[in-house]
């Protein structure tokens, strides 16, 4: 056995890989061929270059220490699962020994090197006498894997083999090293998102824990109406005389009472849930919107906010309910908020429909928002409001809502009044379908 630190060729040999064959294998990198695939291609060159050879590509994971299967094109596949997750180390065979010094491990006859003792039976079964590995290093000498050669001889690397191997093993190292990137980028893009989702989750959560705050005062107006009425209905039985007249006007202000508290619990039943797995519905806008206005109705009244829906309302259109429910309560409570203490304070909400499309407008009597500060109200965490109630979420978290229903929701700074304008596709695409 012998080892020798892996080189960069310099003696100014004819290549022997030509110009055309290099530039077919980087085309394949840089349009983003499968990694075994592309490896393959370049073990089928050796091979082709070389045909006393069987060659063989491990893959070095950094976690478990060891070699994965990369790619052997002409090897036996039950000699390939033997070979696979072997651990690196001194004396773990050409390739775990090439790994563990990062050097060239060369070994002229198995059946008599030290090196392969432990793999003796392996290199008898297969009729492989002679093996020489290199480490594929990147440019920081990070170890990415090994490119190994086997004989059915005795045998001793050749300067056209090693100088082919190093030209193989530049193009090798350029492939795994993007496929790395690759997954990587993969990675680091599916944390961020589900760092975003869970920011999002908790920004809406605080939303909806204040909004909850607010709920509480629609509960207490028809609990009031529900305390008198059975008390009036109490004071009415212990008179004589047929008194069913009465008592039904009563048990209707009950009836009436009752549904208005379930419209409320269903409102925010709809606020605390988590409805991103939710399927897309058919939906019509009339119904969104008077669930929604129904967790406004007692604050309204007290502030004279008057209510105006007008437009398409019995349109439908393909939604997760309970989300697009949870953006209009935003919007809706952002405009109570911001006009409920004005003189003749007004919302309204015009729906439309075209291309394909529902638009829905929701403007309030506000005289808009200022320039300085438009841009900045989609940030999560952005606010205008002093008190300590305000949370500055619902913005941005509506957008993110919207965004799933490959829709968008803006400020319109046309507007004299502040509007914000919500549009949706009548249909979503089947890939969102799917994953709903």
């Amino acid at each position: 056995m012998t080892q020798t630190k892996t080189k960069t060729n310099s003696s100014g040999k004819k290549a022997l890989t030509s110009y055309v064959e290099i530039k077919n294998i980087i085309s394949q990198i840089l349009f983003g061929e499968e990694l075994k695939s592309i490896l393959n291609v370049i073990l089928t060159h050796a091979e082709g270059k070389l045909p006393q050879t069987q060659a063989l590509i491990l893959l070095y994971n950094e976690n478990s220490k060891c070699l994965l299967f990369g790619a052997a094109p002409s090897l036996p596949e039950s000699f390939v699962q033997k070979v696979h997750g072997i651990q690196i180390g001194p004396t773990a065979g050409c390739c775990g020994s090439a790994a563990y010094f990062k050097s060239t491990t060369v070994v002229r006859d198995t059946l008599s090197d030290p090196l392969w003792a432990s793999y003796i039976g392996l290199a008898k079964e297969y009729g492989l006498r002679a093996c020489w590995s290199v480490p594929i290093l990147n440019m920081k000498g990070e170890l990415l894997g090994t490119f190994a050669l086997y004989y059915k001889k005795t045998h001793k690397p050749t300067q056209k083999e090693t100088i082919l191997v190093k030209e193989l093993i530049d193009i090798a190292c350029l492939a795994i090293e993007r496929e790395r990137s690759a997954i990587l980028k993969k990675e680091s893009e599916k944390e961020i998102q589900i760092q975003r989702t869970n920011a999002l989750n908790s920004l809406k959560h605080a939303s909806v824990g204040e909004m909850a705050k607010n709920i509480s005062h629609e509960v207490n107006s028809p609990l009031a109406i529900i305390r008198g009425s059975v008390h009036q209905m109490n004071r009415i039985i212990d008179q004589p005389g047929d008194n069913k007249v009465t008592l039904r006007m009563h048990t209707a202000r009950l009836e009436r009472s009752v549904v208005r508290i379930e419209k409320i619990v269903k409102g925010l039943s709809s606020l605390t849930r988590e409805a991103s797995n939710d399927p897309f519905l058919k939906t019509d806008a009339r119904t969104l919107i008077d669930d929604a206005l129904s967790i406004f109705q007692e604050r309204f009244l007290t502030s004279n906010v008057r209510s105006i829906v007008i437009g398409e309302l019995d349109v439908l259109f393909e939604c997760r309910s309970v989300q697009i429910f949870q953006v209009l309560i935003s919007l809706l409570d952002n405009s109570y908020e911001a006009i409920s203490k004005s003189e003749n304070p007004w919302i309204l909400i015009h729906v439309m429909q075209y291309d394909q499309k529902i638009r829905l407008e929701i403007t309030d009597s506000g005289n808009g928002i200022p320039t300085s500060i438009v841009e900045k109200i989609m940030v999560p965490l952005f606010t205008t409001k002093v008190h300590s109630r305000a949370t500055g979420l619902g913005l941005s978290v509506s957008q993110a809502l919207i965004q799933e229903h490959s829709g968008k929701i803006w400020y319109d700074k046309s507007c004299h009044r502040t509007r914000f304008v919500i549009e949706l596709p009548l249909e979503q695409v089947s890939s969102l379908k799917q994953a709903a």
